[in-house]
């Protein structure tokens, strides 16, 4: 062969002696790869026997037309139909996967009867490098080897209605809408991942067969967390070091167990889980730890870590760092062990960065959760992963419950209470046994500190004995100049900016503290009138108010003389040329506005509350506000009388 390629001579003596038939099946599948589909009638023996053979017959007609016609349109190729069952071959993946789900859904629209309900069809697909060959029987091409007994097994999996694909199929096509079951046994072939083609009004059903099994960290079942759990598992295959983040209870460790397991076979020496939350805050005290979990015994090395970094330079594994924002100083070593070991990949979960050059970041954020308003449908309920972790949890106490139509209120308001935390929601259904929603709610809504514990004889892990024990974790591991900080920002409603927290919390470095509080996950933030804008979740500003004790009060008269000041300034801005930037700040510190003047009132601060109503009766009628406009008049004018002031009054 030259740089120009085959000649016409050349290329003729190749195809000497090959059957042109073989030539005119195969050419089309291009290249030694095909796209192998399996097909087959669900339950064809059952329904033959119920219906009789000639009616069966004629059902069968139909189904085989339908396959055809969509093997046709996708330029599929029919090599094969044992009884009911198709094996077709395509050049393009994509055509493949477009042809089953076209055949699924004729069925939907167009259901052929047997008699025991419309006619069910199974399809698995997979891509390889099959034997081509010609069936001396049938003078057919066929295919045959371990990539066609692959495709047969995915198709095995299958349940009526479902597209399986392989995961070399799945790479290969990148299918919009897919559900990741993870690792499942083909019979003789180990354990594969597979996964599942949805399409409107497509919902994953499990697939029939068993699933590859592992040791598992946890006795309760997973629940939700499938657009983190299928980010998660993309990004451990394709980066050495993927770091999923959030604040305490979020259920970071539970994520990354589930993603381990399911990815472990595509590891050669698995999977190592390393806890962390005890070792001491050192890289030898990490090193060691790392040596006793992978079973490594140093000989003749230096020291611990030149063993650790030449026994792993050529493992191929996954090691799961469990709580890494307890050893942040071994951070720097991690950098070392991923430039040395190139077969090593890290999933890490953690309270904070690792801040090493290549990390990955996973947020992990509170599960959605309504609002604590008691207007959400059982349909919208139902649709939420906080209910179905709370639904799947309680039921271990009561076993069946589930929330009737009058109890769906109150569910939604217990769920938004708990701010979608999945430790705040595994601890508030642990109660449903003894209490009932109506006294949980309130409960959450008096004292969460006091519903939000576990209770019982044995406490498995203190951290995660409740939440308020799991912020303790966190609130411990800050530096002094954070932990004062912390307390004060309960102060806040709503949120706030750095240049709130300098002038109420009298700090000077407001900003970096509010950025170093977010990431170490115990704060959000968002955009707001162009700036970064801070908050906590409410059960974190509750258990910041705790903290906060005696040095409440000197702080939320600050608190409301700075948000004055704030009012006043955007008052003038409503009055002037910038309406709509004093406009837009009013809007964004509303709450904060409003417990400003409530502290005012609570002191008995009279000029303070008619300073208030005067600027902010302004912000309200201008939005139409009418009704707490006129509140904050009164309001106002009952402190100018109070003030015995006739020029105040008469202002008011």
């Amino acid at each position: 062969m030259t740089d120009e390629g085959l000649s016409p001579d050349r290329l003729k003596s190749l195809l000497k002696g090959i059957d042109p038939a073989v030539l005119e099946q195969v050419i089309p599948l291009t290249g030694g790869v095909v796209t192998i589909m399996f097909t087959d009638i669900v339950d064809s023996t059952r329904v033959k026997a119920s219906i009789g053979d000639e009616p069966y017959f004629a059902l069968l007609q139909r189904h085989n037309d339908l396959i055809r016609a969509c093997l046709s349109t996708h330029h599929g190729i029919e090599l094969k139909m044992l009884g009911d069952a198709f094996l077709a071959g395509f050049r393009i993946p994509a055509e493949a996967v477009a042809c089953a789900v076209q055949v699924q859904q004729a069925l939907i629209a167009a259901p052929i009867q047997t008699g025991l309900g419309p006619l069910a069809v199974r399809i698995g697909i997979h891509v390889g490098t099959p034997v081509v060959y010609r069936d001396p029987a049938s003078d057919r091409i066929d295919l045959s080897g371990t990539d066609v007994d692959k495709a047969a097994r995915v198709e095995a999996l299958a349940g009526g209605g479902q597209v399986l694909l392989s995961e070399e199929l799945k790479v290969l096509v990148k299918p919009t809408n897919v559900h990741d079951w993870a690792l499942w046994e083909l019979k003789g072939l180990g354990c594969h991942r597979i996964f599942e083609v949805l399409w409107p009004g497509k919902v994953p059903s499990r697939p029939v067969g068993r699933p590859w099994l592992s040791p598992v960290r946890f006795l309760t079942s997973f629940v939700g967390r499938e657009p983190e759990l299928a980010q998660a598992m993309d990004a451990v295959r394709d980066h050495r070091l993927v770091t999923l983040k959030g604040m305490g209870g979020i259920g970071k460790t539970r994520l990354a167990d589930e993603v381990a397991a399911r990815v472990s076979q595509t590891f050669d020496d698995g999977v190592v889980f390393v806890e962390l939350a005890n070792t001491p805050n050192t890289e030898k005290s990490v090193v060691a730890e790392l040596l006793a979990r992978l079973a490594l015994m140093p000989a003749d090395f230096p020291d611990e870590a030149t063993a650790l970094l030449d026994t792993l330079q050529n493992w191929r594994g996954l090691l799961v760092l469990d709580n890494f924002e307890a050893v942040m100083a071994a951070a720097p070593f991690m950098g070392r062990l991923l430039r040395r070991c190139p077969g090593l990949h890290l999933l890490v979960t953690s309270q904070r960065l690792l801040a090493v050059d290549g990390e990955r970041q996973i947020e992990v954020p509170p599960m959605t959760a309504p609002a604590t308003q008691p207007d959400i449908t059982p349909d919208a309920l139902g649709q939420l992963e906080s209910f179905r972790l709370f639904r799947e949890r309680a039921r271990a106490k009561r076993p069946g419950w589930d929330a009737g139509p009058a109890e769906v209120p109150l569910v939604g308001e217990i769920l938004g209470l708990t701010d979608g935390i999945p430790l705040s929601i595994e601890l508030a259904a642990a109660r449903i046994d003894r209490i009932s929603l109506q006294t949980l709610r309130d409960g959450l809504q008096r004292n969460r500190s006091e519903f939000l514990k576990r209770t019982g004889p044995t406490i498995e892990e203190q951290r995660h004995a409740s939440m308020w024990a799991c912020i303790d974790w966190s609130f411990n591991h800050l530096s002094p100049e954070e932990r004062a900080l912390f307390p004060r920002l309960a102060v806040f409603a709503g949120g706030c900016f750095a240049e709130d927290v300098e002038a109420v919390c009298n700090v000077k470095n407001a900003l970096t503290l509010l950025d170093s509080l977010f990431g170490q996950s115990l704060l959000a933030w968002e955009e707001s009138v162009g700036e970064t804008r801070y908050r906590m979740l409410p059960t974190v500003q509750e258990y910041a108010a705790e903290k906060l004790a005696g040095q409440a009060d000197p702080l939320r008269r600050q608190h409301a003389q700075h948000f004055l000041r704030v009012l006043d300034r955007t008052d003038d801005q409503i009055r002037g040329k910038e309406q709509m930037a004093g406009i837009a700040r009013i809007a964004a510190d509303l709450d904060n506005i409003r417990v400003g003047m409530e502290s005012a009132i609570q002191a008995q601060d009279h000029r303070t509350v008619v300073r208030y109503s005067q600027a902010f009766t302004t912000y309200l009628r201008m939005k139409a506000r009418f009704a707490e406009a006129l509140v904050c008049a009164d309001q106002g004018l009952s402190s100018a009388q109070a003030l015995n002031d006739s020029q105040l009054i008469a202002s008011s």
